[in-house]
């Protein structure tokens, strides 16, 4: 069985801003899949019961892909997000 690292984060967004967010997310995650030589996948789940709660799920190769995250030109931007 091989292992994979999954990140799991969970967002409340202001409503003012959910669209757009949401936009900067999806738009991330592709960019997350085609750059990070790790990442499997990148999901953006929006919750229906909590109108403004998202969930992140990424998941990477194993835990050195995991750990790499920021290091790249890609990751430094990951938290400073342009709305």
């Amino acid at each position: 069985m091989t292992a994979v690292a999954v990140l799991v984060v969970h967002l409340e967004i202001a409503a003012s801003g959910f669209e757009t967010f949401l936009d900067i997310l999806r738009a991330h995650g592709a960019r997350s899949q085609a750059l990070e030589a790790g990442c499997l996948g990148f999901e953006v789940l929006v919750d229906r019961e909590r109108a403004n709660h998202v969930v992140l799920i990424e998941t990477y190769g194993d835990a050195d892909a995991l750990q790499a995250l920021g290091l790249g030109a890609h990751g430094n931007t990951r938290r400073r997000p342009r709305l």
